[in-house]
């Protein structure tokens, strides 16, 4: 951060720096992830039941043809029924499957930009250089994705805690101290 700001990838200072940016992008590349899949989830749901409808609305309908009088009402209510069947095949095909299809990638792909960032943040190379090349590509990878991704639908859930600093809790990357045996008094 400067200023209030977020700074660039390539102004991180230090290999800590990067790890960390990449971990907290990563974080916010698997919310992402988790709003489209319930925007998928969602119009995958509106795609069955149209779907059903559609499928519904055919089998009346051809039964109310079969069954119905040349020109009878039945012959009219058959043919309405048909109407709205196509309209709901059609609406199905055209606008719902390709939300679906939307979704669904962008979902995959802000969980492969997650684990890009992960990967990095918890495997970083062993330059400062390097890890700032590497961050500076999944940022302009990340910047095209937001560009092309439909907004999810979905609201945002919850945003996840942030992990404490590793160096003063005791996490994985802190030395590891023997405890101190209490000494008997004198």
């Amino acid at each position: 951060m400067l200023n209030g700001e977020r700074a660039a990838p390539g102004l991180a200072t230090t290999l800590s720096a990067v790890t960390a940016g990449a971990r907290q992008r990563g974080a916010e590349c698997s919310r992402r992830a988790r709003q489209h899949d319930l925007s998928y989830r969602r119009w995958r749901l509106w795609n069955s039941l149209l779907g059903v409808a559609g499928a519904i609305g055919t089998a009346v309908a051809a039964a109310l043809l079969l069954l119905g009088e040349t020109g009878g009402a039945r012959a009219v209510i058959g043919g309405l029924i048909a109407l709205v069947a196509a309209g709901c095949v059609a609406a199905n095909t055209v606008v719902i499957q390709t939300r679906v299809e939307e979704h669904r990638i962008a979902r995959e792909l802000f969980s492969s930009l997650h684990a890009r960032y992960l990967l990095l943040g918890d495997l970083p190379p062993r330059d400062l250089v390097t890890a700032r090349l590497l961050l500076e590509d999944i940022e302009r990878s990340h910047a095209e994705l937001e560009v092309k991704a439909p907004a999810p639908d979905a609201p945002a859930p919850e945003p996840l805690p942030s992990p404490p600093d590793a160096a003063t809790d005791g996490g994985p990357t802190a030395r590891l101290e023997p405890p101190v045996a209490a000494r008997p008094g004198p």
